[in-house]
């Protein structure tokens, strides 16, 4: 469950970042262009993801323990958006890569 938090948080956070004005955008990707062509359909999904993944969090974690480690998981994403979104690190390959590695450790170990 972990995973899926970070993973919608990512996307969320991703989608927000594309919306901004003042960042270096690209459109490698089919969602950066969807997300930049459409901005208020796209921040209601950013927000709405973000909210999705607080309210995973504090059942699975509790209350204190679950907004501590969101609040820790979004500023990870947010920086780690920032630094490689404009160096186009961020792919569909790089983090399906990612995300499967990331559930198969969590199965393994928890």
């Amino acid at each position: 469950m972990l995973t899926l938090v970070i993973t919608i948080t990512f996307l969320g956070f991703f989608i927000l970042y594309n919306t901004s004005e003042k960042a270096v955008l690209t459109q490698s990707l089919f969602l950066e262009k969807w997300v930049q062509n459409n901005h208020l359909p796209s921040k209601f999904l950013g927000y709405t993801l973000l909210l999705i993944a607080f309210i995973i969090s504090i059942p699975l974690f509790g209350i204190g323990a679950g907004i501590s480690l969101y609040l820790t998981i979004l500023m990870t994403v947010a920086s780690v958006v920032i630094l490689l979104a404009p160096l186009h690190y961020i792919t569909y390959k790089t983090l399906s890569a990612i995300f499967i590695i990331s559930f198969i450790v969590e199965l393994i170990f928890c």
